[in-house]
């Protein structure tokens, strides 16, 4: 094995050493901030709000976003009824076709969640430079750019 795979090898080790103490440090804040809040979701269903900000989606599609069975979906949304986070309504064109939305409740605790998750990371980032973040953005964008390649050549 040549050296700069060596060296590569050990960066990549590196910084999957790095990637749980980082989530951990950010949710950690977030847990003190938000904790009434996130003591009662577990982390689908908060996914199951965030897909949600964008409008109400039929159960199919949020499933689809979400990378997971209808079943599973249609049970995170349940719960998050129960809980007044989320309403069920029907598709005005078609009131055969069910929608999942935010609730007001719902919309509100995305919005604190989104807040406090904002405020952390800047607050994290904040020990770099405005280049090293322009450079840190530009890698993200790089790594996201070339996964949705590839995942688009295995669909």
């Amino acid at each position: 094995m040549s050296t700069l795979a060596t060296e590569r090898d050990e960066l990549v080790r590196r910084l999957i050493d790095l990637r749980p103490q980082l989530q951990r440090r950010f949710n950690e804040e977030i847990d003190r901030t938000l904790h009434e809040e996130i003591e009662r979701l577990t982390i689908h269903q908060l996914s199951v709000l965030q897909s949600l900000t964008a409008g109400p989606l039929q159960m199919r599609e949020l499933a689809h976003r979400l990378g997971i069975s209808e079943s599973s979906a249609t049970a995170a949304v349940d719960r998050l009824v129960r809980a007044g986070l989320v309403a069920r309504g029907a598709e005005p064109s078609d009131r055969r076709v069910v929608l999942v939305g935010l609730s007001e409740e719902g919309t509100g605790v995305v919005t604190r969640v989104q807040r406090a998750s904002r405020q952390r990371l800047a607050q994290m980032l904040s020990v770099l430079s405005d280049p090293e973040l322009a450079s840190l953005v530009a890698i993200y964008e790089t790594i996201v750019g070339a996964t949705a390649d590839s995942s688009r050549e295995v669909d």
